[in-house]
């Protein structure tokens, strides 16, 4: 090969070479870009999804409070009402036979009760809610709400309703019905907790068949002896103006806002059209039990913390997964797991 070959030759291997280096820092360049990219959409996504449940958050302390304000003052007025029919004693000298079923289990057990008047006025054995029951419904005439005059029934403190207008699904009135001074977990209940040591309870119970923002309060005899209990309460689940506020917030394009509670049921759903449905046991696209892993997680924040979870999902209509994101803080006043997805 000649001289003047043999440099072509080496000018254009030297051409190649750096013709392959620059393609190979072009690539390189473009991959770290594209990672860059990656990056800063996952930073912008979970700062959005951050914002907008926290929002949420932010809405429920607000809404909680002027609740239990509402919830107060509807215990005052209660008061008002039952004061002024006279006062609460128990009539030994009229037994009547009751069956009380157990709020939360259901069971029925069999017991035998003074009459409770007011005002020397027994407060009556009305289911209907088309028959007046007094106290109860003068108060919901004034102030709306929920209330109840119960009457204790053993030494544990076990309180059976024997004046209400809480209803039950079959649209009677929930009289018959008994808050257990240990519920059928073995926990103690921390209404009749409060109340048997002669407190106030305020916040959030389980009632009949749902979950209101209440407060209860010992009602006395005479020798100061707890012998009921006076009840007031809002429905939780009737806050329509912040489950539309839920329901109507987006995040993108297609992401949406959820609330869980702790059994991993849907409180509030995408459109609500999943709510109440148990979604505990569902699965990613890796076989994961990422609803577990958000309520666990949930769990476990303080006020005003936000966690994260990253799953595969198979989008309705595609045939591969992509990642989803959610964001997920934790209302504990309402046991609410409140979490924003968005792809």
């Amino acid at each position: 090969m000649s001289i003047k070959m043999k440099i072509i030759s080496l000018t254009v291997v030297s051409c190649l070479l750096l013709l392959s280096t620059l393609m190979a820092n072009i690539f390189y360049q473009e991959s770290v870009a594209v990672v860059h990219v990656d990056q800063e959409l996952d930073t912008l996504m979970r700062l959005n999804t951050k914002s907008v449940v926290l929002n949420v958050g932010n809405q429920l302390e607000v809404l909680n409070e002027l609740l239990l304000t509402e919830v107060a003052n509807g215990m005052k007025v209660s008061w008002e009402v039952l004061n002024k029919m006279g006062t609460i004693s128990l009539d030994s000298a009229e037994i009547v036979d009751l069956d009380a079923v157990n709020q939360f289990n259901k069971k029925v057990i069999k017991i035998s009760i003074p009459k409770m008047k007011v005002g020397g006025q027994w407060l009556g054995n009305n289911r209907s809610l088309s028959r007046v029951s007094p106290v109860v419904d003068h108060v919901k005439s004034l102030v709306g709400g929920t209330t109840t005059i119960f009457q204790r029934i053993n030494e544990q403190g076990d309180m059976l309703r024997v004046c209400t207008n809480v209803e039950n699904l079959d649209k009677t009135r929930a009289i018959g019905t008994y808050i257990p001074a240990v519920n059928p977990d073995g926990a103690k209940n921390p209404v009749i907790e409060t109340l048997m040591a002669g407190k106030n309870f305020n916040g959030r119970a389980y009632v009949v068949n749902a979950w209101y923002l209440t407060t209860y309060q010992p009602i006395y005899d005479s020798g100061r002896r707890i012998i009921g209990a006076l009840y007031y309460g809002i429905m939780q689940e009737k806050t329509e103006a912040l489950r539309k506020g839920i329901i109507n917030s987006v995040l993108g394009k297609t992401g949406y806002i959820y609330v869980l509670d702790r059994q991993g049921r849907y409180i509030i759903s995408k459109g609500g059209s999943r709510d109440g449905e148990d979604v505990w046991n569902s699965k990613d696209s890796n076989g994961n039990y990422f609803i577990q892993s958000i309520v666990k997680k949930a769990l476990n924040l303080n006020p005003g913390e936000v966690a994260y979870e990253r799953y595969p999902w198979v989008n309705e209509g595609e045939a591969e997964p992509s990642m989803k994101l959610s964001a997920i803080t934790y209302f504990k006043p309402w046991d609410w797991v409140v979490g924003g997805w968005s792809l």
